[in-house]
């Protein structure tokens, strides 16, 4: 079988534009917190997002900001393995969507995506896909069939889909999502992308190797127009791309991908969790090329990479393949 590896999905909870201006303390506490998660500092953010917290529940503040302040704390505790202590503020940051928004409202839905990473990355896909669903439920009522925001959760729904070996109903949904963002091509071009590496996997399970193929190049080529040539967000999709490669016997061009991969991430901190699968592939495919000692060095470089505590970079699956070195 197959691993599959998956990071977090992290949903953007927009708030109200007046709730900054009137709440200006609480506004520098998410902005610091804001800056200090993308420089890769969870713990730091952690910290600004609770002063937020202590800040809007003195006096009781609008539930919407209190609730955007808590799904920050939660998405962070989920990025340090906290994943009681994120359920939790998950909880509560559903409890005061409810209150300022009902439970059938846009952000409702966009909590409980929030919230399904959180399942995600203790393994408990059934609860993830159950949220996904409702969320979705919510959203097919009060969004246009091609919005954006839809196509996306139709794109997470996959995700467990995928770890739950669903490929058929994880392949409809994405061809679905697919075609809400070819229709929308200014918006949405990192996700999309990731939608398109999905469906690569997806395909890849079916055993449809030249339309996994085709499915990662496309994600490739949208991510490099998106985010440049050597972003950390293209790690997960040269990776598949690569194994996918390999699969199909084209060593050299599997060996390419997975060192341009490398070059990437050296260039890229708090990459450890995709680079050791990354590093264990490239072992296997230069084992496939006679080049055993080479391999032999990248093998304990994947198993030094393991140990590191480190968080991925982009989002969407990475496949380990594992299980061809029996092959």
């Amino acid at each position: 079988m197959t691993r599959i590896r998956v990071t977090v999905v992290e949903v953007s909870f927009f708030l109200a534009s007046g709730l900054h201006a009137q709440s200006p303390n609480w506004r520098s506490e998410m902005e610091k917190g804001d800056a200090m998660r993308l420089a890769g500092n969870p713990s730091g953010a952690a910290e600004l997002y609770r002063n937020a917290i202590k800040i809007f529940e003195q006096p009781r503040a609008d539930p919407l900001a209190l609730a955007s302040a808590w799904n920050s704390l939660a998405t962070m505790q989920v990025e340090l393995n906290r994943p009681t202590e994120a359920r939790q503020n998950f909880e509560h940051a559903l409890a005061e969507t409810e209150k300022a928004a009902g439970r059938n409202s846009v952000a409702f839905a966009q909590m409980l995506l929030s919230f399904s990473g959180n399942y995600v990355r203790q393994g408990q896909y059934a609860k993830a896909e159950q949220q996904i669903r409702e969320a979705i439920a919510i959203m097919k009522v009060l969004v246009p069939s091609g919005s954006i925001s839809l196509a996306l959760a139709r794109s997470y729904l996959s995700e467990t889909l995928l770890w739950q070996k669903q490929y058929a109903e994880a392949g409809a949904v994405l061809e679905q999502a697919v075609v809400v963002f070819e229709k929308q091509p200014a918006r949405g071009q990192t996700e999309f992308g990731m939608c398109l590496n999905n469906l690569g996997l997806v395909r890849g399970a079916q055993g449809r190797g030249p339309e996994a193929i085709r499915a990662f190049k496309e994600a490739l080529s949208v991510l490099e127009a998106q985010s440049g040539s050597d972003s950390a967000v293209l790690l997960h999709v040269l990776n598949n791309l690569a194994v996918e490669e390999l699969r199909a016997g084209n060593f050299t061009e599997s060996a390419a991908l997975f060192s341009r991969a490398l070059q990437i991430a050296d260039t890229h901190p708090n990459t450890a969790p995709v680079v050791s699968a990354i590093l264990a592939n490239y072992a296997h495919c230069l084992k496939k090329m006679g080049h055993k000692q080479e391999a032999k060095s990248l093998e304990a470089r994947a198993g030094q990479a393991r140990k590191e505590r480190a968080i991925s970079t982009g989002f969407g699956y990475t496949v380990d393949v594992a299980t061809l070195r029996s092959k």
